[in-house]
């Protein structure tokens, strides 16, 4: 779920604009009135700050992919 939310706020759709990664880490791991630190298990969120610079590059190596969306609706990601 966390790595759902994550490409969620980092992706662009009709109805908002992408956000980058400073501010998604800042949304996940001190919440911001919709998304809460609580929403997910303690010990996920601290592995999740031991690698988020990971994700920002995970992410950003695979933003342009142009199948990248077809491929997560295939398989049940991002929503």
């Amino acid at each position: 779920m966390l790595v759902d939310q994550y490409d969620a706020l980092r992706s662009h759709r009709p109805y908002k604009e992408a956000l980058g990664h400073e501010r998604v880490c800042e949304i996940l791991l001190e919440g911001d009135g919709r998304t809460e630190p609580s929403h997910f298990q303690p010990e996920l969120l601290a592995a999740f700050r031991s690698v988020a610079d990971r994700f920002e590059s995970i992410f950003d190596s695979i933003e342009d992919v142009p199948q990248r969306e077809e491929i997560a609706a295939a398989t049940g990601g991002l929503n």
